[in-house]
């Protein structure tokens, strides 16, 4: 976990076989005494406590008791409880819990303040690294209008705008049914609700023909601007995985999460953006294979997840397997898609957070995505057994009409049943693997 290590930040140009990068000194990781007096760790506590008691009986019955959990570092009971779902009427509650799940924040709450401190640290002054030498490239392109189609595509070569144009239009077509991405940070805003409306609808339409948006410079911040950074300094931080599509799907519901504890609390932005910068990092450590094309046909890529998702559904539907099987179906689509992006792509955000809450709960996170795969395949049974092939990829492009209680209730009974035997199948790379 991250959170044990001591943080090696490297140089924005540097590969990773470079032995140049500085550790994070060590007077950079106490926390002021100043902050002492009102410790994350207390401030995060007491306000979800403070929050609980306006919500409904049930969200302050579940918040006593995972913050029970949390105190007594009953791992297990968290992940029990989590897999009943966070509640939405306490987004504090959800915050919190999420940082412990990616493994950012330990069970032990007395080490808390330190991992905030150290890790925003960490990451403002990385982030201010990458972003001044960006300030400087984007000096290069002055005249840039002006040059020829040669002079234009050698520059683009030689600079980070073709990585940060391609960031930025996957991150302006995320979740575009909501504009929370594409409306300002900054709450205290003067503009109209015309000039709101305008801003969401320049930025979902964004061609990125402008040099100052491509580098997030003299721009009206928005949520996607942010999104965009992270993913361009994780691209920084991590050269030998860069940026892949996709991965702008797997961040959102983290920064959406992070970002919705702040709706009633103002919590620093600079804030949400490392916790959410961590916490990413941390879940890409587990599925970096699964963007790796090297992987592809390794037992840790696309490939070992196929095998394993068809070794569990002929252990749980043996007709069903046979049915697939004999249409040909391809389970690398779902591989990737849904279990690779967890099922980003799929459902609806609110939908989706609270997928997540039974996806993320266990220390295995690829554990649950199987479990939450075969409920979905089994569910469509009666629709595929019916079906041929082309039919059959098409049943599994909406799954909307499906209750997400009835799936997560589906793949817990799947569990149940079928756990112990599950496990022995995922323990060949997936069960045992470690972060």
């Amino acid at each position: 976990s991250i959170s044990n290590k001591k943080i090696k930040m490297e140089n924005a140009n540097s590969q990773p076989e470079n032995n140049s990068n500085n550790n994070i000194k060590e007077e950079d990781k106490k926390i002021p005494k100043e902050k002492m007096i009102q410790s994350e760790r207390k401030k995060i506590m007491s306000n979800i406590v403070k929050k609980s008691i306006q919500c409904s009986k049930t969200t302050i019955e579940l918040t006593s008791k995972l913050l029970d959990s949390i105190m007594s570092q009953d791992k297990q009971k968290i992940i029990s409880l989590c897999k009943d779902g966070l509640p939405d009427d306490l987004p504090e509650l959800r915050s919190l819990v999420w940082k412990i799940n990616f493994g950012y924040l330990p069970l032990n709450m007395e080490e808390w303040d330190n991992i905030f401190s150290s890790q925003r640290i960490a990451y403002q002054k990385y982030k201010s690294s990458v972003f001044e030498k960006l300030e400087k490239e984007l000096e290069l392109f002055d005249g840039y209008q002006n040059m020829t189609k040669e002079e234009k595509k050698a520059l683009d070569k030689k600079t980070h705008k073709p990585i940060l144009e391609e960031i930025c239009k996957d991150t302006n077509r995320t979740h575009t049914e909501m504009s929370f991405f594409f409306r300002p940070v900054d709450k205290n805003n003067t503009f109209t609700q015309e000039q709101l409306l305008e801003l969401v609808e320049n930025k979902r339409n964004c061609t990125l023909r402008n040099l100052n948006d491509t580098y997030k410079i003299n721009i009206v911040l928005t949520h996607a601007d942010i999104v965009s950074r992270i993913l361009f300094i994780y691209s920084k931080f991590e050269p030998n995985i860069g940026y892949i599509q996709g991965m702008n799907e797997i961040l959102a519901p983290i920064y959406y999460c992070f970002s919705f504890d702040r709706a009633n609390d103002e919590e620093p932005m600079d804030n949400i953006e490392a916790d959410s910068f961590w916490c990413f990092y941390n879940l890409m450590n587990t599925f970096k294979d699964l963007f790796d094309k090297n992987q592809d046909k390794n037992d840790i890529g696309i490939s070992g997840k196929v095998k394993r998702l068809k070794n569990m559904l002929k252990l749980v539907d043996k007709q069903l397997y046979d049915h697939l099987e004999n249409s040909g179906f391809n389970y690398s689509v779902l591989a990737f898609k849904w279990i690779s992006l967890m099922f980003s792509q799929d459902f609806l955000m609110m939908d989706l957070l609270r997928i997540w809450d039974y996806l993320l709960c266990n220390d295995n996170k690829y554990q649950n995505c199987y479990y939450f795969c075969l409920s979905i395949i089994l569910m469509k049974k009666e629709a595929l057994m019916k079906h041929k092939i082309n039919e059959i990829y098409e049943t599994f492009q909406n799954l909307k009409d499906l209750e997400i209680e009835n799936i997560i209730s589906n793949a817990k009974y799947i569990e149940e049943k079928c756990g112990q035997k599950c496990l022995e199948i995922m323990e060949v790379g997936d069960y045992n693997k470690k972060k």
